[in-house]
């Protein structure tokens, strides 16, 4: 599903002649006019990197923008080399500059000289990211849509101790315990907010 999904979404967005310029300020595009119509008709989360052999490579995000995508460069001594990644941390450990989240609806062209284009192909994008991320799937250090994982991590545990103070200001709470291992961040915050004891009660088996 997963492959026919990106193909679907290969052939919606890109056309193999060149369209209008797009917004870096000039040069040849392969991002096709009026090709966001057919994008939106897919519907659904996804976000995308599709090689177009002989063009170049083109990143997709959906026009809710759930899925993250991010892309940056590294300039070498020769050529500048173009990356995009769901995540910003996959760029920093290959040596990348992130440039820019790919925007709801948003495609992204890499071309083969080396030119960036791009192209909203929404009507109407909105900002609605999945927040599993944040709580859960994404790395602490990574930044997705300008916000950092790990500091998303500790409002959440000072918002969850702030409740609890509000609704229980007598709780009887001896530890806080992290389940599962990216709750740490959150839960150790939670726990030096309401001054309790933080603990590691589960061990997450890693050698099965």
């Amino acid at each position: 599903v997963a492959r026919v999904l990106v193909l679907m979404l290969a052939l919606a967005c890109v056309a193999t002649a060149p369209a209008a310029a797009a917004d870096d300020g000039g040069g040849r595009s392969i991002l096709a006019d009026g090709a966001g119509n057919r994008a939106l008709a897919l519907g659904g989360a996804y976000a995308a990197v599709v090689m177009i052999t002989g063009y170049g490579i083109v990143a997709l995000r959906d026009p809710w923008g759930i899925r993250p995508l991010v892309y940056g460069k590294r300039v070498g001594s020769q050529v500048t080399e173009y990356m995009a990644a769901s995540e910003s941390v996959a760029l920093d450990v290959l040596g990348f500059e992130m440039i820019a989240d790919v925007q709801p609806g948003e495609a992204v062209f890499f071309s083969l000289d080396g030119k960036v284009h791009r192209r909203q192909c929404a009507a109407n994008p909105v900002l609605s990211p999945c927040i599993f991320e944040h709580v859960y799937l994404a790395r602490p250090d990574s930044i997705m849509d300008n916000i950092s994982v790990y500091k998303a991590r500790l409002r959440m545990g000072e918002k969850l101790a702030h409740k609890i103070r509000r609704v229980r200001p007598d709780h009887d709470i001896d530890v806080v315990i992290p389940i599962p291992d990216t709750s740490r961040t959150s839960a150790l915050q939670l726990a030096n907010t309401l001054d309790i004891k933080y603990r590691e009660g589960f061990i997450k088996n890693r050698y099965i």
